[in-house]
């Protein structure tokens, strides 16, 4: 299966269907996470999705976003603590190193969070349902585009 819910940056398969088609490098991982889930699960009949597997991935998705905002949340209040640091006439250099390693971690901790999640959502899939979902996406490609997908990245900014 390869290397589950990675990035096409990180040279694996992407979101859900983990096809490596070349439209999905204008697509970041993050924009996957968010839109994929929502759109097998729209096409669950089709897509031979079980009511129990749909709410499945829905929990698996949202428990992930939750806990996202939370990590992203605990960025926020870093950074500030960070500036605080750093606009003193003399920079606490302990806190605002500190504080900087924490906010590292953290940001790992997230796309950790993120890819566990593409992870699992995927393997509630069967075989036969993966290979489905890539041929959708596939198709939706063929059609000239992302139907139903805005365009553009949706991907937070924190500040650098």
């Amino acid at each position: 299966m390869g290397h589950h819910g990675m990035g096409h940056g990180m040279g694996g398969e992407h979101g859900m269907c983990g096809c490596g088609h070349p439209h999905w490098k204008g697509m970041g991982m993050k924009f996957m996470f968010m839109k994929m889930p929502w759109k097998v699960m729209m096409h669950a009949e089709e897509l031979g999705i079980s009511g129990e597997q749909v709410e499945e991935i829905r929990s698996k998705h949202s428990d992930a976003i939750k806990e996202m905002i939370k990590l992203r949340s605990q960025i926020e209040m870093d950074m500030i603590d960070v500036k605080n640091a750093v606009m003193r006439e003399e920079i606490d250099m302990p806190t605002a190193e500190a504080k900087i390693n924490e906010i590292g971690k953290l940001k790992a901790q997230k796309w950790l969070t993120m890819v566990k999640a593409m992870h699992e959502m995927r393997q509630i899939l069967t075989p036969e349902q993966r290979q489905k979902v890539k041929e959708m996406v596939m198709g939706w490609f063929k059609k000239g585009g992302m139907a139903g997908f805005e365009s553009g990245e949706e991907e937070e900014e924190e500040e650098e």
